[in-house]
């Protein structure tokens, strides 16, 4: 299984002539203005590259709540699988009422559609990764994956065994919604480096603690200048205190990002929230380790994973202990 990267569709093509399964989750605006790609169309029919070279016996995975993305099922190949978060959704009622198979949440549960019998899959409160069913996006992503796996004609239970053990940590899925708990208070680290990411993790993150909310971020600086600011505009919108490092800066400037994200912070409104920038991303990790309070979740963004993966269990032994390292399903 591949992830394929729009940049490297542009630039490099897709590395492959065709697949048995294409999966289109989303068409957001964070990569506009880049690479020849200049707005939401244009992007889209880059992503649709995946799916369009779909074989006739393969399936393409849509996402039916993303208007984008069903307009682009006429570029599909092979047989079509909706997922949807919402069983009633037109696209997917209509997709069944013509004999075909989706992949949707009912009442908690993982359900496939289809002419036969439907199928229950798990509830998503037993799927680790969706954090006892707070993470909505990560049930979306599960859902596309089981339309993936039945696609390729998996046995359920096959499916369920899988997504009922894969976990949120660093061991499973490195720099991917990794929480650990350092008993007084918690860390989060994840790669989310983007607008909608921010939104979808803000919208879990109240889920997990009532406290504050502190994050160390940085903007990648090959965005434009627009998108790095509307970056922090996103980041003032879910957290309390916000430290600004630059860890990608690509073109720019060293610095020069981190003070767009400050801006874009700013221009939203900060009312009584902190913005600091702190460039060093390991300077600006420590700063966040000595400012955290009992019930307070600090969300590192990471660029190098296994680095701040590494700086971040570094202060977990020393203060928590080495007795407690947190094991593979923490």
């Amino acid at each position: 299984m591949l992830e394929i990267a729009r940049g490297g569709i542009i630039r490099r093509g897709l590395g492959f002539d065709n697949c048995d399964v294409g999966v289109l989750l989303n068409v957001d605006e964070d990569h506009i203005g880049m690479d020849g790609v200049e707005d939401l169309e244009e992007l889209s029919l880059v992503k649709a590259t995946v799916i369009e070279v779909v074989k006739d016996t393969g399936v393409s995975v849509l996402n039916a709540d993303d208007p984008t993305v069903v307009g682009l099922r006429d570029r599909a190949g092979g047989q079509l699988i909706y997922f949807s978060l919402h069983p009633e959704n037109e696209t997917v009622t209509h997709h069944l009422s013509a004999g075909g198979t989706a992949v949707v949440l009912q009442n908690s549960n993982i359900v496939i559609h289809s002419p036969k019998p439907a199928v229950h899959i798990l509830s998503v409160l037993d799927v680790p990764i969706t954090m006892s069913g707070v993470a909505t996006f990560n049930i979306a992503n599960v859902l596309a994956a089981v339309a993936a796996l039945h696609g390729l004609g998996m046995s359920v239970d096959i499916i369920r065994n899988g997504i009922g053990s894969f976990h949120p940590s660093a061991s499973q899925n490195p720099g991917r919604m990794n929480l650990i708990d350092f008993i007084t208070f918690k860390v989060m680290v994840d790669y989310g480096h983007n607008i909608p990411a921010v939104k979808a993790l803000g919208k879990t993150l109240p889920h997990i603690t009532k406290g504050r909310k502190i994050v160390v971020a940085h903007g990648t600086g090959n965005r434009t200048d627009k998108d790095i600011k509307a970056f922090g505009a996103a980041l003032s919108q879910v957290y309390d205190h916000i430290i600004i490092a630059d860890a990608d800066p690509r073109q720019r400037t060293y610095g020069e990002t981190s003070e767009l994200v400050q801006s874009g912070t700013f221009d939203n409104g900060n009312g009584d929230k902190q913005v600091e920038i702190i460039n060093d991303p390991s300077a600006a990790l420590a700063h966040a380790f000595s400012i955290v309070q009992p019930g307070d979740l600090i969300v590192v963004q990471v660029d190098e994973v296994d680095l701040m993966l590494q700086r971040v269990m570094e202060y977990f032994e020393r203060i928590v202990g080495t007795a407690a390292i947190p094991t593979a399903r923490q």
